[in-house]
């Protein structure tokens, strides 16, 4: 989840730096109007991309473990010998 916000995080500051250059206004000014949602901003996107990807990673982790699955699985043990393969 951090990861999440520290990618966003670095989006909205290129974007900023971007538009800074491109349309020669202060890169803080750009970062201003990311909290003005009449358009939303790539840096919203980016974070809301990643927290989807980690909750479905978090649901599919918690079904994964779940009791009620049904047939789990367990290591079969091999009965030891001498210790070497067979040939």
């Amino acid at each position: 989840m951090a990861l999440s916000g520290v990618i966003a995080a670095l989006t909205f500051i290129g974007e900023a730096i971007a538009l800074g250059i491109q349309a020669n206004v202060s890169p803080l000014r750009v970062l201003q109007s990311a909290f003005d949602f009449d358009m939303i901003r790539p840096g919203w996107l980016v974070l809301g991309v990643g927290l989807i990807v980690v909750a479905l990673d978090f649901s599919w982790a918690r079904l994964a473990n779940s009791p009620s699955r049904g047939g789990t699985r367990s290591l079969t043990r091999v009965p030891s010998g001498s210790g070497r393969f067979p040939e």
